[in-house]
């Protein structure tokens, strides 16, 4: 079976940045793009690490810049008001506060909650958006079925013990849920079962 027809894409765009996931058997294809740089790479999915992180870009310099040009602008109108002046900075006033509100709003708009998995070969960066699920989802049975395809068969002439611990690992890569490495201990434990092999389909 040719690898392609089991690729899966998607594609997110956010905060300025894209981002593409293929999914083939043995490895996942990441880039992501944000005009200025590009990050493109293939990694296998026992290479993925589990351990995620959550990371919010929230354009904090942005904020900045426009809460001080918003108090900068207020501040004059209110001065302004307080002395009965109308002075001609009032039309500049104006200007300031809507300089500062676009640039707060814009940043609120772009600020973006990531997902973030550390590879060998660099970082899988995931937006929170109506993709983010579907995405993961994809990831961890990805990944788990790879490690079933090359750690799940059980081996009759190994140790029980050494069998039992394979499946522990197994069950600590996420490749096998508790009920199921339970079904396959009690197998190993039974002399008189003979080869056991993990089911095609997990989760």
């Amino acid at each position: 079976m040719s690898a392609n027809i089991d690729k899966e894409t998607f594609f997110q765009k956010k905060g300025g940045v894209r981002t593409s996931f293929n999914f083939l058997k043995d490895k996942l294809e990441y880039a992501a793009h944000d005009g200025n740089t590009s990050v493109e790479f293939s990694v296998g999915y026992g290479d993925i690490l589990l351990t995620k992180h959550l990371r919010r870009r929230n354009f904090i310099r942005m904020i900045s810049f426009g809460a001080v040009a918003l108090l900068l602008g207020v501040g004059n109108i209110v001065h302004d008001g307080i002395t009965g002046e109308i002075a001609d900075r009032y039309i500049g006033s104006i200007v300031w506060c809507l300089i500062g509100a676009a640039l707060i709003t814009y940043a609120l708009i772009r600020r973006v909650e990531l997902t973030i998995f550390d590879t060998r070969r660099g970082r899988i960066v995931i937006a929170n958006d109506s993709q983010c699920d579907e995405i993961l989802a994809k990831l961890k049975d990805s990944r788990a079925k790879w490690f079933i395809e090359r750690f799940g068969a059980i081996n009759p002439n190994n140790p029980p013990d050494q069998e039992i611990a394979k499946i522990e690992w197994l069950v600590q890569q996420e490749a096998l849920s508790r009920e199921e490495a339970d079904k396959l201990i009690r197998s190993v434990k039974q002399p008189e079962r003979k080869t056991e092999e993990l089911p095609p389909t997990v989760h």
